[in-house]
Formats: structure tokens, sequence, C-alpha cells
């Protein structure tokens, strides 16, 4: 759909064979870049996916080209052998959900909980230009399970494990929302059985001891400023 400013509709395109998304929870979180004449958006169609398969992540297409004057769909870039996630442990789901940005002719990915931006050409064949480790505050997260029983509890993984919220590139810089994690101690309790009272007590406590931050890096990931923004969400 595209709008002028006033909110008048002027052209409206059908996707092709498109398929509606898994997570579709975080359906509206999910974002568009724009280079030349086409878009970049989040893949969302992940029906080959076993979780059984602890490489299962190497055949995934996790961004897709979008053709505005057709709705014509054209999937590209992997995870990269470099991510955490080709280590042959094991994930819960929904643990790699990329975020991206696209600064001049590169794409930054984030994947997930995973503290790295990686930085792709924007043609194809889309080549790993640079791996950028980010120095987040107390940034504690999930780096995978010896067996699929290890990472069932995704409730439990998700509400805890740092992770990626949002990447821009501005002037240089990259401004990053993040969930910080729980440390060892607090993960512990987390396991502990609560009835729903004691168990809203103790989320309740989380939230407050752990909100998210924004951290501002310079381009090798070096952290300059990291703070908890009063008065916004950080996502």
């Amino acid at each position: 759909l595209r709008y002028d400013f006033s909110g008048k509709l002027l052209s409206k395109i059908d996707h092709l064979n498109f398929q509606p998304p898994i997570f579709n929870h975080i359906a509206m979180r999910f974002g568009m870049g724009k280079i030349g004449d086409r878009y970049i958006f989040e893949e969302q169609d992940y029906r080959g996916l076993n979780p059984l398969d602890n490489d299962h992540y190497k055949d995934l297409y996790l961004l897709s080209w979008l053709g505005p004057e057709t709705g014509e769909k054209e999937p590209f870039l992997q995870v990269p052998e470099e991510s955490i996630f080709r280590n042959g442990k094991y994930f819960f789901g929904n643990s790699w959900k990329l975020i991206f940005t696209v600064s001049e002719d590169l794409i930054y990915v984030a994947f997930g909980i995973e503290p790295v931006i990686y930085a792709f050409k924007s043609v194809h064949p889309y080549s790993l230009v640079k791996t950028i480790p980010l120095d987040l505050e107390q940034y504690e997260y999930f780096k995978g399970g010896n067996d699929y029983a290890s990472v069932a509890n995704f409730m439990h993984l998700r509400n805890s494990t740092g992770r990626i919220e949002s990447i821009k590139k501005i002037n240089g810089y990259f401004v990053e929302a993040y969930f910080p994690g729980f440390n060892n101690v607090d993960i512990e309790q987390s396991l502990l059985y609560k009835s729903s009272e004691e168990a809203k007590v103790f989320r309740d406590r989380m939230q407050k001891k752990y909100p998210n931050r924004i951290g501002v890096l310079d381009s090798t990931g070096n952290r300059l400023k990291d703070s908890v923004p009063m008065g916004l969400v950080a996502e």
C-alpha cells in the first residue's frame, strides 16, 4: 500500500504467493528498507524449519526483496557460518529473528539474541563485508543447548535471555535498543516453581531490574554511551 502524506491511497499491489507469518503475534514489528527501486522485507515463510535439526538455519532465507510494481518476492540472505546459530547447538524458536537497517550500499543485520552486527553487500551474492561484535552493558544471552530438550522451554528462555530489539546507523554511529538479559542467579530463580501471584511479583521485579536499554556505539561496536531511556519504549 502506498499513500501520500494526506492519507490518500495511491496504489495497492497484492503480494504474489503470500504466506502469513508464523510469529504473527509480533507481525506489526516487521520493518522495511529501500534500496534502488525495491524494498527489503523480513522473510516470513519458514514452513521448512525443523527445530529438531540443530543446523536447520543453514537453509533459511531471512530477507526478501519486494517489487513494489509487481508484488513479486525474491528471498535472499542466509545465516552466515560465523554466527552462533551455525555452531551445531540448539536454540529456541524465534531466537534468531533478525532485525536490520540499510545504509548506503550495505545491509546491517543482527540475529536476535546474538550481540553482533553483520554487514552484507546489497547486491548478489550479498557478500559478508564485516562482522561487528557489540560492546553492550552487562549483556547476558543464551549460547545454545546440547540437545533439543534444553531449549524446549521457549517462554523461559525468551523472557530471560538478552536480545537485540532494533538497530539504526546514523552519521557513522550505531544506535541499539536491546534487552540486557538476566544474570545467572535470576535465571535460576526464574526456574523455581511459583504460584501465579509469586510469578507475577517476580516478573514485575525483573522488569524493573532489567529494563530495555539504548546504546550508542561507534562503527567498530565500541560503546560510547548506554542508558535506560525515560519515557520511551526501547524497541
